[in-house]
């Protein structure tokens, strides 16, 4: 879970204060509290790779994510723009003595193919490479013609109190319900 502990303490307390909220204004503005609790808590993902002779499968990043390449003094990381092991143009990460070497992926690699190797020897060619496709934050997502927001999803507050936050590991939905009979 990226939650830290204090996150999900404050999220369960904002739930606290929705239950026991007598107005609609005092439901919405703690359900709005916890929705942005929610979105501000999502910690960048670590993809930690033991960065070795061996074969990678291509990954899906996000901008602010890290990759951290973990390895022998006998590697080195370098980005290759030609997405294959031509060492051309390559720009170096991480050297021989350099482990573990990081980057973080950054708002101009958004749509971007960005292409790690290790150009000692013939490593490259040997499948120390990996491919990493970057999303990018601000296109729109995927329509589909179900609604798949909140599919398996867990409600973290129940319709009866006025509002339901659906929580996925993608996506955050908050809907209010009109309990007037």
């Amino acid at each position: 879970n990226k939650l830290p502990i204090i996150t999900t303490l404050s999220r369960y307390f904002l739930i606290t204060m929705m239950i026991s909220a007598t107005s609609t204004f005092s439901r919405f503005f703690c359900a709005s509290l916890l929705l942005l609790l929610l979105i501000a808590s999502a910690a960048a993902e670590i993809l930690d790779l033991s960065w070795e002779v061996t074969d990678y499968s291509p990954r899906t990043l996000n901008v602010g994510d890290i990759v951290n390449f973990r390895y022998t003094i006998a590697h080195n990381v370098y980005i290759h723009p030609t997405n294959d092991c031509t060492e051309q143009g390559s720009i170096l990460v991480g050297d021989n003595d350099d482990s573990p070497a990081q980057y973080q992926i950054t708002a101009d690699d958004a749509g971007k193919l960005i292409t790690f190797a290790c150009d000692t020897a013939r490593h490259c060619e040997n499948g120390q490479i990996i491919n990493i496709t970057v999303v990018d934050p601000s296109a729109p997502p995927p329509t589909n013609e179900t609604d798949t927001e909140t599919s398996g999803a867990d409600p973290i507050a129940s319709p009866f109190w006025g509002f339901t936050v659906f929580a996925t590991a993608t996506t955050t939905t908050m809907m209010m319900t009109n309990r007037q009979q």
